[in-house]
C-alpha cells in the first residue's frame, strides 16, 4: 500500500507543471475570445485568481503567457473600476493642449519608475501612442538627438551602447480616458512596459495624467498613495495664484535637493486654499501608519525681517508642504519656505527629514537650510543659480 501511494505521489509531482501548463493556456484561449465583454472578461480573470496556479512550476514560454493573463486582467480591471464618464468630458485644465499622436515621454512615470531624457530641442522627440505599439530606446534616442537614456525603477540604468538602445524597448500596452481621481474631469490612463530582450516577463504600469496645462502637468503616480508630481503641481498652483516665471533646482544621484519657485504678485491666500484644498483631496500616507497625514494649517508662522547684507526688510512664511513629511512619534507634513520681497517671491522647498529654513542674503539671493535627523545641508541660491555650501 505505501509503495502504491509513493507511486501515485510522484507521478502527481511529474503532472503538477504539465497541468500547471495546460490551466495558464486554456485561460489564455478563453480570453482571445474577442465577442467577450468586460463582465464576462472580469469572471474568466477572477476564475484564473482562484485557480492558485503555482507559477515557479511554469516552463518560459508559460510563465510569460501568465504573466500577460496577469497583466491584461489587471488593465480590464482598471477600465471596469474608473469612472468611464465625467462631468466635463476633457482632462482638467487642457482639453486642447495633450496631442495622444504627439505625447511627451514625460508622461510615462510613475511612482516606481522615471524615464529620464536629456534635454533637446526636438519637436520629434514624441511618441504616438495611437499608433506605435512598441518602440526601441534606439529609436527614442535618435528621434530625440541624444546618445544617451536612463530609468529609474528605482534602479538607475544607462543605455548608451547600441546593442543595449536596441535591445531594450517600450510597449504601449493599452490607453483610455477614465475620470480616475473622482474630480468630474477626464484622465488619460496609460499602460505600458519597460521591456527587453533579456527581460524574463516585463512588469505592465500605470501612467495617469489627471491635469494639464502647456508645460505643466499633474500626475497620479501611485494608484495606492496617490502621489503626484511635485514640480509641476507646485507650479500650476503658483500659475493659478501669481505669474508665476520658472523654478531652479538642485539636484545630484537623481535626487532634488532644493527646488525654488520665483515669481511676482503672489496671492497668499489664494495658495494656501489650493494647499489646503490638496491635502484634502491628495493626502500623504504616514511613513509610521501608512495612514493617511492630517491636514494642518499651510502657515505655520510669518515674520518680518532683515536680511544678513543689506538690511533689506522682508517676508518669510514657514509653510507646510503638501508633499513631504517629517516624523518623530508621529509623521506630518514638513515645513518649506516662501520669501517676499516687495512684490517678488522665491517658494523654496528641499529633500529632509526634519524641515527647511530660508534667509534672504540680499536681493534675489537666498540662504537655504535643509535640516536632516543626522546633518543638516546649506545652499546658496542667487539669481537662478544654485551651490551647495560646504561645511
Amino acid at each position: 500500500m505505501k509503495k502504491l501511494l509513493g507511486i501515485i505521489f510522484l507521478c502527481f509531482l511529474y503532472l503538477t507543471p504539465a497541468i500547471s501548463n495546460d490551466a495558464v493556456y486554456d485561460f489564455n484561449e478563453k480570453l482571445l475570445d474577442k465577442k467577450l465583454n468586460t463582465t464576462e472578461i472580469l469572471g474568466i480573470c477572477n476564475q484564473y485568481k482562484s485557480s492558485n496556479i503555482d507559477l515557479s512550476q511554469l516552463d518560459q514560454m508559460t510563465l510569460n503567457i501568465a504573466f500577460s493573463i496577469e497583466n491584461y486582467c489587471e488593465t480590464i480591471g482598471m477600465r471596469a473600476e474608473f469612472k468611464s464618464e465625467a462631468k466635463y468630458d476633457y482632462i482638467q485644465d487642457g482639453w486642447a493642449a495633450l496631442d495622444l499622436e504627439k505625447l511627451d515621454f514625460k508622461f510615462l512615470k510613475n511612482n516606481s519608475l522615471r524615464i529620464s531624457i536629456p534635454n533637446n530641442p526636438y519637436y520629434t522627440c514624441k511618441i504616438n501612442i495611437k499608433k506605435e505599439r512598441r518602440i526601441t530606446f534606439y529609436d527614442i534616442s535618435r528621434r530625440c538627438g541624444v546618445e544617451e537614456i536612463t530609468t529609474y525603477d528605482p534602479n538607475t540604468i544607462k543605455y548608451k551602447d547600441d546593442a543595449d538602445l536596441k535591445n531594450n524597448w517600450i510597449n504601449i500596452i493599452d490607453y483610455f480616458y477614465a475620470d480616475a481621481n473622482k474630480d468630474d474631469f477626464m484622465d488619460l490612463v496609460i499602460r505600458f512596459q519597460i521591456d527587453g530582450s533579456n527581460s524574463m516577463g516585463a512588469r505592465t504600469m500605470t501612467a495617469i495624467v489627471t491635469s494639464f496645462y502647456e508645460n505643466n502637468y499633474i500626475q497620479i503616480m501611485d494608484l495606492d498613495k496617490r502621489y503626484i508630481d511635485q514640480s509641476a503641481t507646485y507650479a500650476e498652483y503658483l500659475g493659478a495664484c501669481s505669474k508665476y516665471k520658472r523654478s531652479y533646482n538642485f539636484t545630484e544621484t537623481s535626487i532634488t535637493e532644493v527646488e525654488v519657485f520665483v515669481g511676482e504678485n503672489l496671492d497668499i491666500d489664494c495658495l494656501s486654499k489650493k494647499f489646503e484644498k490638496h491635502h484634502k483631496t491628495f493626502p500623504v500616507k504616514s511613513y509610521s501608519s501608512d495612514k493617511p497625514l492630517m491636514p494642518q494649517n499651510i502657515i505655520q508662522n510669518k515674520k518680518t525681517l532683515k536680511s544678513i547684507s543689506k538690511n533689506i526688510s522682508y517676508e518669510r512664511y514657514e509653510m507646510s508642504s503638501i508633499v513631504d513629511q517629517k516624523c518623530g512619534e508621529n509623521c506630518v507634513y514638513t515645513s518649506e519656505a516662501l520669501i517676499i520681497y516687495k512684490n517678488k517671491y522665491w517658494y523654496i522647498k528641499g529633500s529632509n527629514d526634519r524641515g527647511l529654513k530660508a534667509e534672504m542674503i540680499a536681493d534675489n539671493d537666498l540662504l537655504i537650510t535643509n535640516f536632516n535627523s543626522t546633518h543638516r545641508r546649506k545652499y546658496n541660491y542667487k539669481s537662478g543659480k544654485i551651490k551647495r555650501i560646504k561645511n
